[in-house]
């Protein structure tokens, strides 16, 4: 089948079988590395990417619901300039480890959460990273890497 949509800002039109992934379209067919696959079943968060503007996991949405749509991926992710810098949110959230496996899903869902939300509160970190497993830092140390960057965000002053 012939799929027409954006992604990271381009048209791209691809074939694919209507029931392939968007994980195996993104780093078989077009090279995409940035999001990982991991247990193929939505529940570690490697494979995140933005999809019509919500988070999913890439590994669970077929071919067919491609057509029209919009996905960014880590990839257009460090294109866009209107986001803080991904070496910060590495830096902060994941203690200075780019090379882990979870890092571009914590990147991605952190992204998804800034856009969202400005100054988000714990409970909303928490929903926003609950399909987050990293192992490696462990989910408390990223809520509060993510914490400490909310808490680093300047904030307008408000007019008496």
């Amino acid at each position: 089948m012939r799929i027409d949509f954006t992604l990271n800002g381009r048209g791209i039109t691809i074939d694919a079988d209507p029931l392939e992934t968007l994980i195996d379209i993104l780093r078989e067919k077009l090279e995409l590395h940035g999001a990982k696959r991991g247990c193929g079943i939505g529940e570690c968060g490697s494979c995140l990417v933005i999809f019509n503007g919500v988070i999913v996991n890439s590994c669970l949405i077929p071919a067919f619901r491609l057509e029209g749509s919009e996905i960014l991926t880590p990839e257009g992710l460090k294109e866009k300039k209107d986001f803080p810098d991904a070496d910060m949110i590495v830096r902060e959230v994941l203690g200075g480890r780019r090379e882990l496996f979870c890092s571009n899903g914590v990147i991605m869902a952190v992204k998804n959460l800034f856009t969202e939300q400005s100054f988000p509160d714990e409970k909303t970190i928490r929903e926003a990273l609950k399909g987050i497993d990293c192992r490696e830092v462990g989910k408390e140390n990223i809520i509060e890497g993510v914490k400490r960057l909310v808490s680093a965000r300047p904030r307008r002053r408000q007019l008496p």
